[in-house]
């Protein structure tokens, strides 16, 4: 994992370059994601770990390459240091918000498996008095996701199970979703716990699995600033267009600058959304692929993560839209985002040193943990994204308000799919049987909203 962990910090260096360089680092890595796509629609029979390790390596190393060669040509990395203290220093609100947040999801992660429902068996019961479980995450050297649930105590709050639960969350960065696509992993529960246990467990996993896929992960989408280093001193300045933001990101995507702005606007359209427009269009195909094939087991399991991660995928767009439409009004895009880019690696380098400080005999995972709070602020990133749909919702916010206040109801519809997508996956759970069922009811579901959002 460190391995990969450094060249996941060396790949971040595409968010610390302007130009050209950037363009075609974005745009490796959208290629990458969809030969990954179609790499996991190959049965699993015709394929060896090593096959696929032998494909997807030279890929990721010239991810790699281009990035290093960023990192190696950007000045800030010699004074990164004193820039980012001041940078934290000036964002402490903004990161004290964060924290909260993330302690609040730890808590709600540690008490989230419960042997009958997925909070308190008795609502009206404290916090500190919930029953449930909680689980450990490992990936053993066969291949195999081995998980372990550990009972809660019932008596008091006891951090060290919030902390451990947060961990094991968090170590699920590295569990993607090609392992539900192609079952190259199996689910090992680790003791005798009852089936509905069992369920509900792989049930929150795969919940948190695509929520980091659709909210957290993607990181390397967008950039609103260039950093323009004076060769001759030590020191860089930050740049933004005074009129616009849309045209100076434009202006750093593009080579030339066509002179007519409707040209300008539908060439930037273009360039910038056509890998991510391809890789939703290969998830949807995964999505009719699966109707046919004949395994039950993938059935069970593949068809409906995908229908929700398909759903995920498609709702997750209007709630990063209304995000942008308030930072964009408020005028946060040029306190943030350096403020994220130095607290992502800050976090990496540091959990990289304490890794190291493991090897040589140091057990430090409480310092670990530290760090990947600190990867996680710098995540959020992502709501920085402003491309082909945030540029037609501000056009619709110019237009109407209503049409903006219709939007953000819909917005809030996210968590209508996930909780039928959870229904679903825990009904087919049960039952092998009733997954024609199931995808019927999600047809008529999708026909409906779909015919009443037309009116």
């Amino acid at each position: 994992m460190l391995i990969f962990l450094i060249l996941e910090i060396i790949a971040y260096g595409f968010v610390l370059h302007k130009g050209s360089y950037l363009r075609n680092a974005s745009r490796v890595i959208e290629i990458l994601s969809i030969i990954q796509l179609i790499i996991s629609l190959i049965p699993t029979r015709f394929l060896t770990k090593y096959t696929v390790a032998a494909i997807l390596i030279p890929l990721r190393l010239l991810i790699i390459i281009n990035g290093f060669f960023v990192v190696y040509r950007i000045k800030i990395i010699r004074i990164f240091t004193l820039k980012m203290i001041s940078l934290i220093y000036s964002s402490r609100y903004f990161f004290v918000v964060l924290f909260i947040s993330h302690i609040v999801m730890s808590i709600i992660g540690l008490y989230a498996i419960n042997e009958s429902k997925y909070y308190c068996s008795d609502i009206h019961a404290p916090i500190h008095h919930c029953r449930g479980y909680y689980f450990i995450y490992d990936d053993v050297k066969d291949g195999n996701i081995i998980l372990t649930p550990r009972k809660i105590k019932p008596s008091s709050l006891d951090y060290d199970n919030i902390y451990n639960s947060f961990n094991s969350i968090m170590a699920l960065r590295y569990f993607s979703l090609s392992d539900f696509y192609s079952f190259k992993k199996l689910f090992i529960i680790s003791t005798n716990f009852s089936q509905q246990t069992i369920t509900t467990l792989l049930i929150f996993i795969f919940i948190f699995t695509f929520l980091r896929e659709a909210i957290i992960r993607p990181t390397q989408w967008a950039i609103f600033f260039y950093l323009n280093p004076d060769m001759t001193k030590n020191t860089f300045k930050i740049e933004y267009d005074e009129y616009d933001y849309l045209d100076l990101f434009m202006k750093n995507m593009l080579k030339t600058i066509p002179t007519n702005e409707r040209d300008f606007k539908l060439h930037r359209l273009i360039t910038s959304n056509i890998y991510k427009l391809a890789n939703f269009s290969f998830n949807f195909l995964f999505l009719c692929l699966s109707v046919w094939q004949n395994s039950d087991k993938f059935l069970v399991i593949s068809l409906f993560s995908k229908i929700c991660y398909l759903l995920i995928h498609c709702v997750y767009i209007s709630i990063v839209l209304i995000i942008e439409c308030l930072l964009f009004k408020k005028n946060v895009y040029k306190r943030a985002y350096p403020y994220l880019c130095a607290c992502l690696y800050l976090g990496c380098f540091g959990e990289i040193f304490i890794q190291l400080l493991e090897k040589c005999g140091t057990n430090s995972l409480k310092y670990v943990f530290i760090f990947r709070i600190l990867q996680i602020f710098g995540q959020f990133k992502i709501f920085l994204n402003f491309d082909i749909f945030g540029i037609l919702f501000m056009e619709i916010i110019k237009f109407s308000k209503i049409i903006f206040i219709l939007i953000v109801i819909c917005s809030f519809l996210f968590y209508i799919f996930l909780i039928m997508g959870t229904s679903m996956f825990h009904n087919i759970a049960q039952d092998s049987n009733s997954y024609i069922n199931e995808y019927q009811n999600f047809l008529y579901f999708g026909a409906t909203f779909m015919t009443i959002l037309r009116y």
